[in-house]
């Protein structure tokens, strides 16, 4: 066997294992159904969620290219806030049909201990769109609302 062949062989088998090495990366585990209808678990959805934060800082209350919103609010946005502007900052602001959003991916991320006193009958909503108008397409929204104790009060 010459040594050009030998070397063919050698390239030849490194890129085999290379090849079949990459086809079998581990696998992700996908949500079937929505987060807060299921216990408690250990899914990996940090890379997620950092992307929509990052999204929803960049885009503020903006529209991105595909017609997609972001919106985050972590421990931070809420330090220093009233009882309503806690409430306030919990979900983002309407969706209208002049916008034309296609997508509306959110993200809560509190992880203190979230007390919310409320003196009215308005329920208290985390993470959620509200629609104004009648939307023309399909809207798909996205919730990733990860909290580690939430007490709600009705004084």
């Amino acid at each position: 066997m010459s040594k050009a062949w030998r070397y063919a062989v050698i390239i030849f088998v490194a890129m085999l294992a290379a090849t079949s090495w990459g086809q079998h990366a581990p696998s992700t585990q996908t949500l079937s159904t929505p987060l807060a209808a299921t216990p408690a678990t250990n899914l990996n959805i940090t890379g997620t969620v950092t992307m929509f934060q990052n999204r929803a800082r960049v885009f503020g209350d903006s529209i991105s290219g595909s017609d997609t919103r972001y919106f985050a609010v972590t421990d931070a946005d809420l330090l220093d806030k009233t009882p309503a502007q806690i409430q306030a900052s919990l979900s983002p602001s309407a969706v209208t049909t002049q916008q034309h959003v296609r997508n509306f991916d959110i993200v809560v991320d509190l992880s203190h201990p979230l007390f919310i006193p409320t003196t009215s009958n308005t329920p208290v909503n985390i993470g959620t769109v509200t629609v104004k108008g009648q939307v023309n397409n399909n809207l798909v929204v996205t919730s990733d609302i990860i909290a580690s104790n939430i007490t709600i009060v009705k004084k």
